[in-house]
């Protein structure tokens, strides 16, 4: 296993729930984008990953 989510939401954010797994969807199509994800050492690399899509 590369990575692993945590996440603690809300019932009445359940929307982002959506939100996060389209994005999940999107990242897994990028094998390039993961393994910039799974390269990340920090908070702000993993960050600036996501962002710099």
């Amino acid at each position: 296993m590369s990575i692993v989510f945590l996440l603690a939401i809300k019932e009445k954010d359940s929307g982002f729930m959506k939100l996060f797994f389209d994005w999940l969807s999107l990242m897994i199509d990028q094998p390039e984008k993961m393994s910039k994800l799974k390269e990340a050492h920090h908070r702000d690399e993993f960050i600036e990953v996501i962002l710099n899509q």
